[in-house]
């Protein structure tokens, strides 16, 4: 039987995201409590079949949910950078991203044990200059653009690559 390698992630937002685009409505306050809710249950899912995972988790949901986010790690599963408040990088100054990444990061030690290895940009959504950051951060790889990656190399440099085409990968080769 093929074995198939798979790379599970989840956004663990919570109402982070609406937040940030100024959505502060109970509607959206309430899809946001959902992710929160239902942490739970991907949980118990995870466990019964054996998976782990990654859990991109913003700062602010760290702080919000601190027991849903200690259940994450507790049941071994990653935890990976995703901002502080959701907030677009672009959308940003140096300073303010520099700050965002610095202040998540923290929030992810004190849960964690450890700094995050993995970056997702919030909103898929990069700075002009995201691995000046990420690579003093020590991250690993940073998911941010839907058919690259970018795998730090070195001291403070990044190289870009591509994944290729989802399309063509997933065809079927006959």
């Amino acid at each position: 039987m093929p074995r198939h390698i798979v790379c599970l992630s989840f956004d663990f937002d919570t109402m982070s995201g609406f937040i940030a685009r100024g959505l502060t409505t109970p509607t959206a306050l309430s899809r946001g409590e959902f992710g929160a809710r239902a942490s739970t249950r991907i949980l118990a899912f995870l466990q019964s079949r054996g998976i782990r995972s990654t859990w991109f988790t913003p700062g602010f949901t760290i702080e919000t949910y601190p027991g849903e986010c200690e259940a994450v790690v507790k049941a071994g599963h990653e935890i990976a950078h995703h901002s502080w408040a959701h907030v677009p990088p672009a959308a940003q100054s140096r300073e303010q991203e520099e700050a965002d990444i610095e202040r998540a990061n923290e929030a992810i030690r004190r849960l964690s044990g450890h700094a995050a290895r993995g970056y997702r940009s919030p909103s898929w959504d990069l700075s002009p200059t995201p691995s000046i950051f990420c690579s003093r951060m020590a991250f690993s790889t940073i998911r941010a653009l839907w058919a690259l990656t970018i795998g730090l190399t070195g001291r403070g440099g990044a190289t870009w690559r591509s994944l290729g085409s989802p399309i063509g990968s997933a065809r079927r080769r006959r």
